[in-house]
């Protein structure tokens, strides 16, 4: 897919609802395709790529519910005794005889389920004795 430059976006906009020239004659005045043009003028801005659905990898699909159990009891444990990636591979491997490989899904699972449970934002308080008196030694 191609993209376009606003400005073009503009121009095309412009001559088919402000100068009433035909879609197809500003597709030809343009050298792009009719389509194109109908889109360009249906849209106020450009709506970008959207997936119509979520991608799903055929080797991950059944392992799933099994990664989102593992995340689960994480929550329960210390912040450095939690599975990595690699880990959750290495158990799916061994546990449940999964035989796809890390960069195939498990990474992209993980990342998105901790994004949805930590919702949180994480930010350093400046405002403790220790960073008041950072500033005198600068």
């Amino acid at each position: 897919m191609r993209m376009y430059i606003v400005e073009l976006y503009v121009k095309i906009r412009r001559a088919v609802m402000v100068e009433g020239r035909s879609e197809r004659e500003v597709a030809r005045y343009f050298g792009i395709h009719r389509k194109t043009v109908k889109k360009m003028c249906q849209y106020a801005i450009p709506p970008g790529y959207q997936h119509k659905k979520e991608p799903i990898s055929p080797k991950q699909a059944g392992f799933t519910g099994i990664i989102d159990v593992i995340l689960e009891a994480d929550k329960q444990v210390h912040v450095k005794q939690r599975h990595t990636a690699v880990r959750i591979l290495e158990r799916l491997r061994d546990e449940h005889e999964f035989t796809g490989g890390l960069l195939e899904a498990i990474p992209s699972h993980v990342t998105m389920s901790t994004k949805l449970q930590l919702g949180k934002k994480r930010c350093l308080c400046l405002d403790t004795p220790a960073w008041s008196c950072a500033g005198r030694f600068w």
